[in-house]
C-alpha cells in the first residue's frame, strides 16, 4: 500500500495535526494511554524547555475513539496536536478471558503452524531477533514443565504410599501456578496469546477486527474531509503496527483522494510485527490490503 503523495510543499510549517494511534497487543485502557501520555509530556517539557498543555481526554459514543486536544509552543511557534487513541483493548481483555489451558494449547498450535509452514524460517532470515520474540513464551513453558517435572519426579521418589500420585499432583499444581503468576507477571501468557492472535488475524478469522478497522478508518477519512490540518499522522507500535497498514489501506478504498488533497498523511510504525504477518502465505489478504 503506498499513499499518494501530498500536494502540501514539506517545508510548510505544521501548525496543526492530528495523531491516530493504534497501540500494541495489550489490555490498557484510554484513561490509561492518557495518563501515561500526560506524564510523558511533562518530562519532555521539562527536558527540552517546551511549553505544551493537554486538554482532558473525550470519549466518543461507541467508546472506540478517545480524544485530547495539546497545544505546545516550540521555539516561539504554536503546535495543536489531536490525538486520537483507537481503542481495541476489549478484543485483548476477552483473549485473555479465556481458560489458561486454551491459551496454551492455541499458542502451541500456533508455533507448530508457524513451523511447518515455513514462516518462522522467513522470520529468522529477515529477523532474527523478533524469532526470539516469538520463541520467548515457548521458551518460557518448556522451563516451567521442567521445573514441575523435577518436582513430580522428587516426590514421586519418596517412600510413601501413593507417592507416585502425589509427585503427578505435585507437578501440576506447580505448572498451574507459575503459568497463573510467574507466566502472567513475565508477559509468557501475554505473547502466547499475542502470536495466537497474529495467525487467526491473518487468516481473516477474527471479524470484530475488521469491525474496529473499518471504524478507526472511517475517522480518519471523516478528518482528512472535513477538518483543517496541516498532516495526519497514522501511527502504529507493535501490534498496532499491522493494524494501521490495515487501517490506512481501509480508509483510501474509502477516499482515495487521501493524501493527495487536503492534509499530507504519514505513516509511523514502532516495533511492528507486520512482517511476521505478511510473511505467512495465508496472509493473502493482508498482503494485497498493504501491497495495492
Amino acid at each position: 500500500m503506498t499513499l499518494p503523495e501530498t500536494s502540501t510543499p514539506r517545508a510548510t510549517p505544521i501548525k496543526r495535526r492530528a495523531v491516530f494511534l493504534v497501540g500494541g497487543y495489550e489490555p490498557k485502557s484510554s484513561a490509561a494511554f492518557f495518563a501515561r501520555t500526560r506524564r510523558e509530556l511533562a518530562r519532555f517539557c521539562d527536558t527540552w524547555q517546551v511549553t505544551a498543555e493537554m486538554e482532558q481526554a473525550t470519549t466518543s459514543p461507541d467508546g472506540m475513539i478517545a480524544s485530547a486536544h495539546i497545544e505546545a509552543e516550540i521555539d516561539e511557534k504554536s503546535v495543536t496536536t489531536a490525538i486520537h487513541f483507537l481503542v481495541w483493548n476489549d478484543i485483548v481483555l476477552h483473549d485473555f478471558g479465556r481458560l489458561k489451558l486454551l491459551r496454551v494449547a492455541k499458542y502451541l498450535a500456533t508455533l507448530a503452524n508457524y513451523v511447518f509452514t515455513g514462516t518462522f524460517q522467513r522470520i529468522v532470515t529477515s529477523a532474527w531477533r523478533v524469532a526470539l520474540f516469538f520463541l520467548y513464551p515457548g521458551i518460557m513453558l518448556a522451563a516451567f514443565c521442567l521445573l514441575a517435572g523435577i518436582l513430580g519426579w522428587a516426590v514421586s521418589r519418596l517412600a510413601f504410599p501413593g507417592a507416585t500420585a502425589c509427585g503427578v499432583l505435585a507437578a501440576v499444581a506447580l505448572l498451574w501456578g507459575l503459568l497463573q503468576y510467574s507466566g502472567q507477571r513475565w508477559f509468557v501468557t501475554h505473547l502466547m496469546d499475542l502470536w495466537s492472535f497474529s495467525l487467526q488475524y491473518l487468516r481473516d478469522r477474527r471479524p470484530e477486527v475488521q469491525q474496529h478497522v473499518d471504524r478507526f478508518a472511517e475517522a480518519i477519512v471523516d478528518q482528512a474531509r472535513t477538518g483543517d490540518e496541516d498532516e495526519i499522522v497514522l501511527v502504529g507500535h507493535s501490534a498496532g503496527g499491522t493494524l494501521i497498514l490495515d487501517i490506512a489501506a481501509r480508509a483510501l478504498e474509502l477516499f482515495p483522494e487521501l493524501g493527495q488533497s487536503g492534509p499530507r498523511v504519514i505513516i509511523l510504525t514502532l516495533g511492528s510485527i507486520a512482517l511476521n504477518v505478511g510473511l505467512h502465505p495465508a496472509a493473502k489478504t493482508f498482503r494485497r490490503k498493504v501491497q495495492s
